[in-house]
């Protein structure tokens, strides 16, 4: 065990709204509590917490239908041209209900549920149905920057900054259950989207979920298919649920909009919620030496240096979690606070010693709310361990007057380390100047300089 101390802060952040605010759109109607990120390109549609419409066919009737059996969706609900809804009680609407105006008496099979808001009859919601299947379009398309022929396991997958797009051949947790809860867990920066497309099969079993970074930047598309897609009870998922021409059943709770179905069904049934006013969220920071190293190499560390990690905590969702644990897959358990109430934060630290050459640790933090339901985020952190070297002291860096090869690694380890920042300048040794030009740094003696302080030789220097 490298550590040779614990010690954990227990901190309050200031006063932020319960789950950060989700972008904003100005679509022509209601928007609904939820929406996902303008980045996915729903824009009318986003507004909705559930969306469901179909498509021309022979027979209009019944060809694509909305079911709500004992499910609250908090937000509005429209179902679009060439749509059918089974509104059964004791469902609730916390929201208005738009019904297209093109939809005839018999494509209400049932109206009694309760509905908080209007119900409106007068809306064109082709608009909204449009951006939708654009969106669906795009997202299904997008040249896929990870894959997975089957996620049958828990897994945390990093983003790389931007759009994520993650193709899953089949997401099958149907062996999670209330001891051994299944999770996906999508983890990276506020840059960070991720759009999960599955092809095959789709099934969350109980206590299963898909959490991760803010939901409004989480879609699950599950793609066209003969197999019907399904969530069982008390599962999760944090982001929009979209199903264009595939059956799914939504139990448990979804914390984004759901939207479907074309010549297919949308059921939200068994007691599922969307949109709850009750979400639980958790997010995962973890820094080494004070860097948010999530990519290698990470600062640049003298061997045997003390490496001093720090773990932030925070609940971002609306409900108390009760920590279930924080690990470390190198450093082990990390003792912290068990239970963070909505909108409080908490550090802990490890102090370490820095080992040789290239080193990554992740953290994972699972909790549990009041509710029942399990989330899950992760962080990585690295960091390069090198040799002190006699060319650097502090912010000076002395190029030895001795042979250097093309290709050659002289790595620069001080207790200060130089930045590579655009237009910094940094004197070397015989006077010499470093400009920094990102994102490589170039020296008027010959040198370039990658970030992170690792020097290499690459030739004499070009004449004045």
């Amino acid at each position: 065990m490298e550590t040779d101390s614990r010690k954990g802060l227990r901190v309050l952040s200031q006063s932020r709204p319960a789950l950060l605010a989700l972008a904003a759109l100005l679509p022509p109607i209601v928007a609904a509590s939820w929406q996902p990120h303008p980045g996915f390109g729903f824009a009318a549609a986003a507004p909705f917490a559930v969306l469901s419409f179909g498509k021309p066919t022979l027979d209009t009737l019944g060809q694509s239908k909305l079911d709500l059996s004992q499910v609250t969706v908090h937000g509005d609900v429209g179902v679009g041209p060439y749509g059918t809804v089974d509104f059964q009680g004791p469902s609730t609407i916390a929201g208005d209900l738009y019904l297209d105006p093109t939809l005839r008496p018999q494509d209400v099979i049932s109206d009694e549920g309760t509905v908080t808001g209007s119900r409106i009859t007068d809306q064109d919601l082709s608009t909204a149905v449009a951006d939708a299947l654009d969106a669906a379009a795009n997202l299904s398309g997008a040249a896929p920057t990870q894959s997975f022929s089957n996620i049958l396991d828990s897994l945390t997958v990093h983003g790389s900054g931007g759009l994520n797009v993650i193709a899953v051949g089949n997401l099958d947790f149907s062996a999670s259950n209330d001891g051994s809860p299944l999770s996906l867990v999508l983890s990276g920066g506020q840059d960070d989207l991720f759009v999960l497309n599955v092809a095959g099969k789709f099934d969350l079993g109980p206590a299963a979920s898909i959490s991760g970074v803010d939901p409004s930047r989480i879609v699950v598309n599950i793609l066209s298919g003969a197999v019907p897609a399904q969530t069982a009870s008390k599962t999760w998922v944090g982001g929009t649920v979209l199903a264009v021409d595939r059956k799914i059943a939504l139990q448990g709770g979804i914390s984004g909009p759901a939207m479907g179905a074309l010549v297919s069904e949308l059921s939200l049934v068994g007691g599922s919620t969307v949109n709850p006013e009750t979400a639980p969220a958790i997010d995962l920071e973890k820094w080494t030496n004070g860097q948010d190293a999530d990519r290698a190499p990470g600062p640049l560390l003298p061997i045997g240096a003390q490496v001093t990690w720090t773990y932030q905590v925070r609940n971002t969702g609306n409900d108390t979690l009760a920590i279930s644990q924080l690990v470390d897959n190198q450093l082990g358990i990390i003792d912290c606070a068990p239970s963070l109430s909505p909108g409080e934060t908490v550090f802990c630290d490890l102090d370490g010693v820095a080992l040789a050459g290239q080193y990554t640790n992740t953290a994972t933090v699972s909790a549990v709310s009041t509710s029942g339901i399990t989330v899950v985020d992760g962080d990585p952190s690295h960091y390069y361990g090198a040799a002190a070297s006699g060319e650097c002291s502090d912010d000076q860096v002395f190029i030895a007057d001795r042979s250097y090869v093309d290709g050659e690694i002289v790595r620069c380890v001080a207790s200060s380390f130089i930045a590579t920042e655009p237009a910094r300048l940094v004197q070397v040794g015989a006077g010499a100047v470093v400009y920094y030009e990102a994102p490589l740094v170039v020296l008027a003696g010959g040198f370039s300089v990658a970030t992170g302080g690792i020097f290499v030789a690459s030739g004499p220097a070009p004449p004045p």
